[in-house]
């Protein structure tokens, strides 16, 4: 998506001021292996540095991941936000840990409507005299007929040429 593009690049240019990605060390901290100790190998001290680039690079992801859906348009996908917060208060942490989970869920979830639905019933209830229902057909009708204005139709008989106050069949 178009937001997706945008916040890539705008993590791009955040990273390259940075000089790297950002490093929460008290996250860091709590994820990295012990110190290798004095009598291990190169070998093992290589495979510990090679974990410790790991886990800073997943934590910068994590984080990323999730100022990307904090700053999502909340009018499209803000039930989907609630419910991944209300999910991880109850101890069930269904948070994408990449962007490209982030971005496949927010391409998935179907807008969040529900302020139009509102509008829509509100102008309903308003059009209707005396809350009478109405049902399509009329409403097809009343279309019809207001594109009749714009063709320069006749409204009685529905052939152009002449308007209803002219009409031959008028009277019928």
């Amino acid at each position: 998506s178009d937001y997706a593009k945008r916040f890539r690049v705008a993590t791009d240019v955040l990273t390259s001021h940075l000089g790297g990605p950002l490093i929460l060390s008290k996250v860091i901290e709590d994820l990295l292996p012990e110190e290798a100790d004095e009598n291990a190998t190169e070998e093992e001290k290589a495979l510990i540095v090679e974990e410790k680039h790991r886990i800073v690079n997943d934590a910068y992801e994590q984080y990323i991941t999730y100022v990307f859906l904090e700053n999502c348009d909340h009018k499209k996908y803000g039930s989907l936000v609630k419910t991944l917060h209300t999910n991880y208060s109850l101890g069930q942490d269904q948070f994408p840990t990449t962007l490209v989970e982030a971005t496949n869920i927010l391409s998935d979830h179907r807008f969040d409507n529900a302020k139009e639905l509102r509008n829509q019933r509100r102008d309903t209830r308003q059009n209707q005299p005396n809350g009478n229902n109405t049902n399509s057909n009329e409403k097809d009708e009343t279309l019809a007929l207001s594109f009749a204005q714009f063709t320069n139709r006749c409204y009685c008989c529905g052939k152009s040429g002449h308007r209803a106050n002219t009409c031959n069949q008028r009277s019928k």
